[in-house]
């Protein structure tokens, strides 16, 4: 989420912007997530959350799982792309 996300998100105090920020990457994520593991066998799936729980505190954790997880990286950014363009449509 670049540019006029980023503008809009000025509009409110930081500690807010922050909060939402956080909140929007989570539910963003999770919706990923859901649909990649709608997709996989069971042993991608197991090997794939394996990966989460050792990385997620990782400096470059999204950056890793999406190089390791081509395809959820395809999903993610689809799904942030879907987000903004929701968000840019309401923010009118």
């Amino acid at each position: 989420m670049t540019n006029k996300l980023s503008l809009q998100l000025n509009d409110y105090q930081s500690a807010e912007a922050m909060l939402f920020t956080e909140e929007v990457g989570t539910l963003v994520f999770q919706s990923a997530l859901m649909k990649y593991l709608a997709s996989e066998s069971e042993e991608i799936t197991r090997e794939f959350e394996i990966y989460i729980n050792l990385q997620i505190g990782s400096e470059k954790f999204i950056e890793n799982l999406c190089a390791k997880y081509p395809q959820f990286g395809e999903i993610l950014n689809s799904e942030m792309l879907a987000f903004r363009s929701e968000f840019e449509t309401l923010t009118k």
